[in-house]
């Protein structure tokens, strides 16, 4: 059959490709077509035999319904016959009690007719504490004859006993309501379970003769009926309870003496005890229909059956001697049966979904079963196609195909590709991209093709060399530039010949483009090279003028000039200063590129350069309103070795800056000590409140002669050259600057460079001294602490100036005190002869008294150290008090 199928394929191409792939088409497709056809018929199988297994498991519980209707059935029958056998027995012992009167007292027949007669037609009939009380009502009675009004009232005397054996009988009267009426309809004797009361609010009769007639009428429900079922016939008919208006059973039986009637018996049964009887045996749904249709009792709601449909199968069924009946609405089944004992039908339904729930673990047992056999056959089939069927027809693809893949791949590829016969040298395959190259080269007096494999074998005989690279290059006869070409080449073999699978690629252009970078980048550096001192030379020879401008300045000053003359000398200088700094730092910067920059060790003070740099610019600060803190860590040592002028340059362009770009608020300066395992750095940070940088603005920050924002030389001058220069004097230092910032809220430039501690030596110069400090600035206030403790002072830190303890006004102990700047005059007069030092940022580098309190700049630790130790000499308690720096 394959090769029909083969033949009918090369019919329709015979060229040797479509052999190949018409051989390859039908292997694969009849290969697929056995597996997917065997495994649909299997598949089909399992799906059948459990549909098959749901359809025996439908038919069994169609065949349970039907038994459990039997039960049902029989159920009904019993209770009905039951219902039966006490209403005759009440009967029977009803008119036995007619027939035999006992010999009551006239005395006490009298007495009760007179109360019956003077209640209005109304008496409770009871033979004793254990009896049922019967009440007897009237209506018309009083005309009666005395013996029949007797009669009647002493037959309800003995209903109220045959009501009580009744009962006893085994038959409970909580379910069932009953009475007698007369043959005239005058006479009504209700039973427990009915009051007049109730009957006409129930009814919404007026009176007691309206309510009368409508008994009788209830009576007369099965007395139409009763000539056709004996002398003691009962009639079973569902009406509705005249007092609760349930569902009830009316049964009624005519009561003779003889052939005279004496009246009707009519008991009204609750259909409850009945639909309970049935969901004991049946626990499906079943109900009970009389000949109209309606329900007397189940044990669910018939919402979806069709009366004249169930009508139809019940006398189809008896007419072909059946006594059940099936049919189906839907997907919903019926069977109905005849009650025997009345002209009633017993309907039981089910649907889909009840027989579903049925066989629930059953139809999940088959389906799991079902599954996994559905998933063990796709998953032996799937496991023969990939791993028998599958690699076989690969194998065969990469036969039929390889070549082909092989001759595409190389005709595609950007390079030159090529077999190359390791004998004759002759190509075996090639692309064309090779081709064009090989032709070239022959155009150039060269023969590629020996010399790639001459050089290509040479490298392969080399030990551990299994890819061989090299250059050959092309000498151009003219002159030119010659073709410089990469060789890439390893040993294979192909229809049985060894051969060189080369890789060749011109790399001329890039050479070309390479030079032509080379050449660019020179010229670049060059030219920025030859800028560079061109800046540096010009500003050489503009600064020496520039500083013959600003002394003759200085002079002018010193002369004799108004007030006007002199503001506009303050602006020409403040200018010349100007330019004067921008001169110095593309000097500085003009170095630095070019690697000149002079770095001279030194040692120095942190503390002391971060004073110096904040005194320089703490009254342009205070004119702006702003908070210039100066913090210093407590691990920063004493004394540092480094290139301590360029520190301060980088520093002070980070605080100009600060100071520039800060409206309001505050500038910190703050040092911290780095420990690294390459050494230790010193670690300085400028942190504002000002206007801060926006991503964008902080990618351009470091770049000369560029600000952060085209409106920032408008609104704050300057070059653009301070943090280029200070990102330059930080590489050249070995160090690093970075910078974060918030729109709005503010920037820290941190400044980090490699320094040296110096051991610290000499005595503390405040040692075993107690001094008082307050202050209402805890930045100042752990400064100011910090500077004390490393003196050797040990400080006691209080709030207010009215906490201090009284023992330490003693002339004996050396106190210090720091408050805000409105107290300063308070603590001075409260001091007394006592020496009050005030510290603040207006205040004077070197201690000076005033107002009989020391004053010094918080910017300056000698000065504040001057002031405690002339203080201590004295012998006098030292108070210092900081002013406020918020």
């Amino acid at each position: 059959m394959f090769r029909f199928f083969r033949s009918a394929h090369l019919r329709q191409d015979a060229s040797p490709d479509a052999t190949d792939d018409c051989d390859l088409a039908a292997l694969r497709k009849y290969q697929r077509g056995v597996l997917l056809g065997g495994g649909c018929l299997l598949s089909i199988a399992i799906v059948a035999g459990l549909i098959a297994l749901a359809l025996f498991h439908a038919d069994g519980f169609a065949a349970r319904r039907s038994e459990a209707l039997q039960r049902s059935r029989a159920i009904v029958e019993a209770h009905l016959a039951a219902s039966d056998a006490a209403h005759l027995r009440l009967l029977s012992m009803a008119e036995y009690a007619w027939r035999h009167r006992p010999d009551n007292d006239a005395r006490t027949l009298e007495v009760d007719r007179a109360n019956y007669l003077r209640a209005g037609q109304r008496a409770v009939m009871t033979a004793g504490t254990e009896s049922v009380p019967q009440t007897v009502l009237g209506a018309g009675t009083d005309a009666w004859p005395v013996d029949r009004l007797d009669r009647y009232l002493m037959l309800a005397h003995s209903l109220s006993i045959i009501r009580r054996l009744g009962g006893a009988g085994g038959r409970s009267s909580e379910s069932e309501s009953s009475f007698f009426l007369d043959p005239r309809g005058q006479l009504l004797v209700l039973g427990e379970g009915m009051s007049e009361q109730h009957l006409l609010s129930a009814t919404g009769e007026k009176d007691r003769a309206q309510l009368i007639g409508r008994l009788a009428a209830l009576s007369r429900t099965g007395v139409d009926g009763a000539e056709a079922y004996g002398t003691h016939a009962t009639r079973m008919e569902l009406v509705r309870h005249p007092v609760s208006g349930a569902p009830a059973i009316a049964s009624a039986l005519v009561a003779r003496d003889g052939a005279t009637v004496i009246g009707t018996f009519v008991t009204l049964e609750s259909t409850t005890p009945l639909s309970r009887a049935m969901r004991i045996a049946d626990g499906g749904v079943s109900f009970v229909l009389t000949g109209d249709g309606r329900v007397v009792a189940g044990t669910g709601s018939p919402k979806a059956l069709d009366l004249g449909e169930v009508t139809r199968h019940l006398l189809d069924a008896e007419h072909k001697g059946r006594t059940l009946a099936t049919f189906r609405q839907g997907l919903r089944f019926f069977q109905v049966v005849r009650v025997e004992e009345a002209d009633w039908a017993l309907v039981s339904t089910y649907c889909i979904a009840d027989v579903i729930a049925d066989g629930q673990r059953l139809y999940i047992a088959a389906a799991s079963l079902a599954f996994g056999l559905l998933l063990g056959l796709w998953t032996l089939l799937a496991w023969l196609h990939w791993r028998a069927f599958g690699p076989a027809l690969a194998r065969a693809a990469r036969v039929y195909q390889g070549e082909q893949l092989s001759r595409a791949l190389i005709q595609l590829s950007p390079v030159g590709l090529c077999l190359l016969d390791r004998h004759s040298g002759d190509p075996v395959v090639q692309n064309d991209m090779m081709r064009q190259l090989a032709a070239a080269a022959e155009r150039r007096g060269a023969m590629l093709y020996a010399r790639m494999v001459d050089q290509a074998s040479a490298i392969l005989l080399l030990p551990d060399t299994t890819i061989a690279e090299f250059e050959v290059s092309v000498p151009d006869p003219h002159g030119q530039a010659p073709v410089v070409l990469l060789v890439g080449a390893t040993s294979a073999s192909y229809q049985g010949r060894m051969v060189l699978l080369c890789a060749v690629r011109d790399l001329s252009a890039r050479i070309e483009l390479e030079q032509q970078q080379k050449q660019a980048r020179e010229s670049a550096e060059a030219a920025s090279r030859a800028k560079s001192r061109f800046l540096a030379a010009m500003s050489h020879e503009i600064r020496t003028p520039l500083h013959g401008i600003l002394g003759h300045l200085e002079l002018l000053g010193r002369s004799a000039l108004d007030d006007n003359q002199q503001a506009r000398l303050r602006r020409i200088t403040q200018a010349a200063d100007s330019l004067l700094q921008i001169i110095n730092d593309v000097l500085d910067f003009s170095r630095a590129e070019s690697g000149h920059l002079d770095l001279v060790a030194e040692t120095f003070e942190p503390v002391t350069l971060l004073e110096r740099v904040a005194l320089l610019f703490s009254p342009l600060a205070e004119a702006k309103g702003l908070v210039l803190d100066v913090m210093v860590d407590d691990a920063v040592p004493a004394r540092l070795v480094g290139p301590q002028a360029r520190i301060e340059q980088v520093l002070r362009n980070l605080v100009s800056n600060a100071v520039k770009f800060t409206p309001s608020g505050r500038v910190e300066l703050r040092a911290d000590w780095v420990p690294d395992t390459d050494g230790s750095q010193l670690q300085l940070q400028v942190i504002d409140s000002g206007i801060g940088m926006t991503e964008t603005q902080m990618a351009r920050l470091f770049q000369p002669y560029v600000q952060a924002d085209a409106s920032i030389i408008t609104r704050f001058g300057g070059s653009g050259l301070g943090l280029s220069l200070c990102r330059e004097l930080s590489s050249c230092m070995g160090g690093t600057i970075h910078a974060s910032s918030t729109p709005g809220v503010g920037s820290v430039f941190t400044f980090c460079i490699p320094v040296q501690a110096v051991p610290a030596t000499g005595t503390l110069p405040l040692a075993d001294r107690s001094v008082l400090l307050s202050s209402s600035a805890s930045g100042w206030r752990d400064e100011l602490r910090r500077r004390l403790e490393r003196w050797g002072a040990t400080v006691i830190i209080v709030s207010e100036a009215d906490a201090w303890p009284a023992e330490h006004w003693e002339a004996h102990v050396p106190l210090v005190a720091f408050e805000r700047s409105p107290a300063r005059t308070e603590v001075a007069s409260r001091a007394g002869r006592r020496r009050v030092i005030l510290v603040s940022a207006d205040g004077p580098l070197k201690p000076q008294v005033r107002a009989n309190a020391w004053r010094v700049s918080c910017y300056s630790s000698d000065g504040l150290l001057q002031a405690l130790l002339v203080s201590s000499q004295r012998g006098v308690p030292t108070l210092a008090v900081e002013r406020g720096m918020h």
